[in-house]
């Protein structure tokens, strides 16, 4: 269960706010995916004259890179993957080109070639954003083939470059609940919590660790903060958690009586 859904969460925030700040000239590549995944309409990028195409192939290469992150938008893994490798092509040390394809590479399940993506663009980027985002996403890929360990080594190297990174808290707690390891693993759903309050998701699988560690009480009032946030949003439940939920808070109620 854990590996799905840190597979989940990878796709939930992927394309929503972990691209790389610096991409893709002024327009971040994370503004442009935040706008489309929310339904909002997405800014073009500048154009760009063929003349001067023909006169800068990293101006070509650019263009290729706008193209992967469109079809990145449409799902169209195998495009997208064509235009980076294009951009490649004639820009061979182009970070945002190897973070793009990574992308590409994981929502195909291509794991093991995400990764060493991921790697090529971490050893090329220099801002701290840009390499908690590489990590971020790093970590998600090792942790969907099952490598707990390096999996929280990335989200530590997250979370040392970002501190406030609450998504971060968040995978490292899944990695380290994969490896069973529940006490670590409520601590950094705390943190989470802590620095995103309103995520309902996130009360849940603390009571789940809770509970696994018998602290029956804690659980309880998670599920029933789960229950109270999941009541008042504006978005649609997860209808399996909200049901398993208030079988839970049933449980523990009468084991507490």
């Amino acid at each position: 269960m854990v590996r799905r859904t840190l597979t989940t969460l990878c796709l939930a925030l992927i394309l929503g706010v972990q691209l790389p700040a610096s991409a893709f000239s002024t327009r971040t590549t994370a503004a442009l995916a935040h706008r489309h995944q929310h339904g909002k309409s997405v800014q073009k990028a500048p154009a760009v004259t063929l003349t001067a195409i023909a006169r800068s192939p990293a101006l070509e290469a650019r263009r290729y890179c706008q193209q992967g992150i469109s079809h990145l938008h449409r799902g169209l893994h195998a495009q997208a993957t064509a235009e980076f490798n294009a951009a490649l092509s004639l820009r061979a040390n182009y970070a945002e080109a190897y973070f793009g394809r990574a992308l590409a590479y994981f929502l195909a399940r291509d794991y093991e070639r995400a990764i060493e993506d991921y790697t090529k663009a971490q050893s090329l980027y220099l801002a701290d954003r840009d390499l908690a985002n590489c990590y971020f996403n790093r970590a998600i890929a090792y942790a969907s083939i099952g490598d707990y360990d390096l999996s929280i080594k990335d989200y530590t190297r997250t979370i040392r470059l970002s501190e406030n990174f609450a998504d971060a808290y968040f995978g490292r707690a899944l990695a380290y609940e994969g490896k069973g390891a529940s006490e670590e693993a409520i601590s950094d759903f705390a943190q989470a919590i802590a620095l995103s309050p309103r995520n309902t998701t996130w009360h849940y699988y603390k009571a789940i660790a809770l509970e696994k560690l018998h602290h029956d009480q804690e659980a309880l009032e998670e599920y029933r903060q789960f229950i109270r946030l999941t009541s008042a949003a504006t978005s649609l439940p997860d209808r399996e958690q909200l049901k398993l939920a208030q079988s839970k808070i049933q449980d523990l109620e009468s084991a507490l009586e």
